[in-house]
């Protein structure tokens, strides 16, 4: 449910042409209420940091189609 909540947060302020970042999205979910809910403002930094963002997407498309092959390669 934290995910979600998250996830909806962020959805909501795209709608509203709000900016999407920590600040914003946790701020969302503390005048909802649900801030503690999704473990606070420590885990939606911590969601940031280890989700890997756009700025490697061409070694993250390598790494797929590297494996997408070998698995292939198996098959």
């Amino acid at each position: 449910p934290a995910l979600r909540d998250i996830l909806l947060a962020a959805e909501q302020l795209h709608e509203h042409g709000e900016p999407v970042d920590v600040a914003t999205v946790c701020g969302h979910l503390a005048a909802r209420g649900k801030l503690g809910d999704v473990g606070g403002q420590e885990f939606v930094m911590d969601l940031v940091r280890n989700v890997p963002g756009t700025e490697n997407w061409q070694h993250y498309a390598a790494a797929v189609a590297s494996n997408a092959r070998r698995r292939r390669a198996l098959a």
